[in-house]
């Protein structure tokens, strides 16, 4: 037998540390993001999201094996249980182990959002400030002028033109 088959409750205890270490360092990445998208350096942002998305990926292997070791726990469980569920499910020599990391998991887990909603508020307020630059080299600047060369305001001459003036 094998030390997964022996004790799976371990297994997903490092399963979860091994998340809470990966999440680290991808909240280490999203910092650098944040920088690049201050500082305007579009290279240093385009290697940084090519690394990110290397980074979902190595998560999304980790989260799927760490699924299927909540399963190995709780074969009788449908579906997938709640961290509270299988906090109350665990055997009293784990569950300290495993709180500790599961608690260590979630910490990482909100430090991530925070620098993902901050980093996209970034994104916001730079496409805002793109799309205000194009408006204003792409308007038409006569428009925007309120007088005429001569002083006077534009559009308080008369309204009214004569029959002659009128155009066909």
């Amino acid at each position: 037998m094998t030390a997964k088959q022996t004790n799976p409750w371990a297994e997903l205890s490092e399963i979860m540390k091994k998340q809470a270490k990966q999440y680290s360092k991808f909240l280490n990445l999203l910092t650098k993001k944040e920088k690049a998208l201050i500082d305007g350096d579009m290279n240093k942002l385009t290697k940084i999201i090519k690394e990110e998305k290397e980074y979902i990926h190595e998560l999304e292997l980790t989260e799927n094996k760490r699924v299927e070791a909540v399963k190995e726990c709780l074969p009788e469980q449908g579906g997938a249980p709640t961290l509270k569920e299988v906090l109350a499910a665990v055997p009293p020599e784990e569950k300290d182990t495993l709180e500790k990391n599961a608690v260590g998991l979630m910490e990482s887990l909100n430090k991530v959002a925070v620098a993902n909603r901050s980093n996209a508020e970034l994104i916001k307020e730079a496409m805002n400030f793109v799309n205000y630059n194009v408006n204003l080299l792409s308007s038409d600047r006569t428009l925007d002028n309120l007088y005429e060369g001569t002083g006077r305001m534009k559009g308080s001459e008369p309204k009214v033109r004569g029959l002659i003036n009128k155009e066909v």
